[in-house]
């Protein structure tokens, strides 16, 4: 460990965040172990699918899952195919596969909450901007 002088001290920046407490980097690793572990990892669902329609999807996003995670998940597939119509250049609707949902937002691995997914194309751009310039309201 490196002792600084009061005046070498004075010569460097404050940090802006603390220093993370003792044991935290521990902790970490073993949450990303568990993680890494898909048969300890949660589940989505049909049961977690809060509200579906062809535009939208939210989902009950368990905690210790990651958002792509929740994108994959065959529950989240299932829906998508029945709720996402899309149509094409003729104008003939057309199911969207699940590799068209698309996260509106993010939630952090270990949080848990209602994720908001995109299945139609023309709704992508307005649902992200809302939650980029914070005018999704959370609801309880």
């Amino acid at each position: 460990m490196v002792v600084l002088s009061e005046e070498q001290a004075s010569e460097w920046p404050i940090p802006v965040t603390p220093l993370p407490p003792e044991g935290a980097h521990a902790t970490e690793q073993q949450r990303a172990q568990r993680a890494q572990d898909s048969s300890q990892r949660p589940k989505v669902h049909p049961d977690h699918v809060l509200y579906a329609d062809r535009w939208l999807m939210v989902v009950n996003k368990p905690a210790g899952i990651y958002c792509e995670d929740v994108l994959l998940e065959s529950a989240v597939c299932k829906h998508a195919a029945i709720y996402s119509q899309e149509r094409d250049a003729s104008g003939t609707e057309k199911q969207a596969s699940a590799s068209t949902v698309r996260a509106a937002h993010r939630l952090d691995r270990d949080t848990s909450g209602a994720m908001v997914l995109v299945l139609h194309a023309d709704a992508s751009a307005p649902l992200t901007q809302m939650f980029t310039e914070g005018s999704v309201e959370k609801v309880c």
